[in-house]
């Protein structure tokens, strides 16, 4: 038996190609994708053909990481060890930790050093083909499950399209609940409508914000009208205003209040966002970058004297916290979730070079586009 995958070969290279399905031991298993949702991370090795946004290996590789599926094959110590059996539904995390050393025995997997190692980069969606057996990506009918991969039970009630937005509500769980400890009928704001934006914003009020408002551009306008659909109480289009008219209008919509948690994610090259939610926190508020921003000249600027001056508790995020990918699937199963709120597009593996053209160039408007092997 076979299987169908879209390789990454080369800069905006997809081509698609068969693979043997790889023999099953005691300890692993294939899984048989149902979807796969497009993330933002995968724009950069498309446009690149590395197989990370980091950059990182080159090679064929099997992109994409928000992966559903139903167990196909399993392996007797398998089986045991995850609680599952052929035909369950499972979701996974991108990682591959070691399961072994200090930070997995401690529940960070996330700062394993497997995971950080270049090769092979063992990560689902980033794991290039030349490593056995070549199934690491959700872009194919089927996937590789490893000895050490995290996996989750699934609702059987949910769609699986919807449900491969379980990776970024679960981001946003770990962003919002956890790291930025949002107190109840709290304030947040959320810097950028993008899939994560969305679904943070979606998740602020489920967890009971009082007041959530997004910030975009004006060629944001269908985004932000989202936004207010799945749970943002205003928003407001930053482009060609003031940093004085942005904090009025802000603070009109949440009642003269500034936000407990901000959260940025904003993927640009400018710290402008950064500046923008140090003035926009109140006094103790958290500021949670979720974004990567660069600077031409990396000389330091001055939201780092407001981060000081405020005392603000300003973390980076990579990843999710242990724990947020369970959370959000409890979220999606209990229906507070309006996913269908979420403008889809769906492709096949034929077509999913062409949707990952339009997501690069930002030629479609959909928030989440979801690969149907």
């Amino acid at each position: 038996m076979k299987s169908v995958a879209a390789v990454l070969c080369g800069p905006r290279d997809i081509r698609v190609e068969e693979f043997d399905l790889p023999d099953v031991h005691d300890d692993d298993g294939v899984l048989r994708v149902e979807a796969c949702g497009v993330c933002g991370s995968d724009a950069r090795p498309f446009k690149t053909g590395h197989a990370t946004e980091e950059g990182g290996p080159t090679g064929p590789v099997i992109l994409g990481h928000e992966i559903v599926g139903r167990v196909e094959r399993l392996g007797r110590n398998a089986r045991r060890r995850w609680g599952l059996d052929e035909g369950d539904r499972i979701v996974l995390e991108r990682q591959i930790p070691c399961g072994r050393c200090w930070f997995c025995r401690s529940g960070d997997y996330r700062l394993c050093q497997r995971v950080a190692e270049p090769d092979p980069h063992l990560r689902y969606g980033s794991t290039t083909t030349h490593y056995s057996p070549g199934l690491w990506g959700g872009y194919a009918t089927h996937l590789y499950l490893h000895p050490d991969a995290v996996v989750y039970r699934a609702p059987e009630s949910v769609v699986a399209s919807e449900l491969t937005m379980f990776m970024p509500l679960a981001n946003a769980v770990s962003w919002i609940e956890t790291t930025g400890r949002l107190p109840l009928g709290g304030t947040v704001l959320i810097l950028g409508p993008g899939q994560q934006g969305l679904a943070a914003a979606m998740v602020a009020r489920a967890i009971g914000a009082a007041h959530v408002v997004v910030t975009g551009l004006a060629s944001d306008a269908q985004r932000l009208k989202i936004a207010e659909q799945v749970g943002a109480t205003g928003t407001i289009v930053v482009e060609g205003k003031s940093r004085d008219e942005i904090t009025s209008e802000f603070l009109g919509l949440t009642g003269g209040g500034r936000a407990d948690v901000v959260l940025d994610t904003a993927a640009t090259a400018s710290t402008e966002p950064v500046s923008l939610a140090c003035d926009l926190a109140g006094h103790g508020g958290r500021v949670i970058i979720a974004a990567r921003h660069s600077t031409d000249d990396g000389r330091g600027v001055d939201w780092l004297d407001k981060i000081w001056r405020k005392g603000l508790k300003v973390q980076t995020v990579r990843g999710r916290a242990p724990g947020s990918a369970a959370r959000s699937l409890d979220l999606i199963g209990s229906g507070q979730m309006s996913l269908d709120s979420f403008s889809k597009r769906a492709c096949d593996l034929e077509t999913v070079g062409a949707a990952l053209n339009d997501v690069v160039d930002r030629q479609t408007l959909e928030v989440h586009t979801v690969v149907i092997p």
